[in-house]
């Protein structure tokens, strides 16, 4: 996420104003399949039950977007430095980003809020929240497996498809997704599910 006017590449701009009025936001590079958004599980799993599109509880301070990256091995480590002192079960989303560009939706990499001159974070920007119900955005969900003891963020485990229920469906969406999540495999050093507090949404997510 090097670039502030594409997904991928670029140079340096303006947060407020990434692109001229008159340019349309640039498609993801053709060879960018998949990008990925860090969440608590308990969030996405409420939009799931009530198939409403999901937003990060940052999304109105931030800026309307969603926060996510094209490097799923950096996501531990971006775990650990924000949320390793809040307890709860966390999820990584891969979403399939040429068809989340396909319904309108633009992807800009781009200067964090939180950035400044002397430490500057660049971000992978979704302008738009993550549907619930149609089936193939979201690709799979992989738990993130953490230590009980302090809280570590360890690994992500093998990743399963959101589960798809073909029998009901809405006008216009004739499928939707279950309202179970995959979780990590049982393991001594796996979270168990505890209450996320509030505090938890002034942070940036992923």
């Amino acid at each position: 996420t090097e670039s502030t006017n594409s997904a991928t590449s670029g140079t340096k701009g303006n947060t407020a104003c990434p692109l001229p009025p008159s340019a349309p936001p640039p498609p993801p590079p053709p060879d960018v399949d998949f990008i990925y958004h860090l969440c608590q599980k308990e969030k996405w799993d409420q939009a799931v039950k009530k198939r409403e599109p999901y937003f990060p509880p940052t999304y109105m301070r931030d800026g309307k977007f969603t926060r996510a990256s094209v490097y799923k091995e950096d996501i531990v480590s971006v775990a650990n430095e924000y949320y390793k002192d809040t307890p709860g079960k966390w999820i990584v989303l891969e979403i399939n980003v040429q068809w989340l560009y396909s319904l309108g939706i633009a992807i800009l990499a781009q200067d964090a809020p939180e950035s400044t001159p002397k430490e500057p974070v660049k971000c992978l920007q979704i302008f738009g929240g993550i549907s619930t119900t149609l089936p193939g955005l979201v690709e799979n969900v992989y738990p993130v497996l953490r230590k009980n003891s302090d809280g570590t963020f360890v690994q992500l485990m093998e990743p399963t498809p959101p589960n798809i229920d073909n029998k009901a469906g809405t006008k216009g969406v004739n499928q939707k997704l279950s309202t179970e999540t995959p979780v990590a495999k049982k393991n001594k050093d796996a979270v168990s599910d505890v209450a996320v507090p509030e505090q938890a949404s002034s942070k940036p997510q992923v």
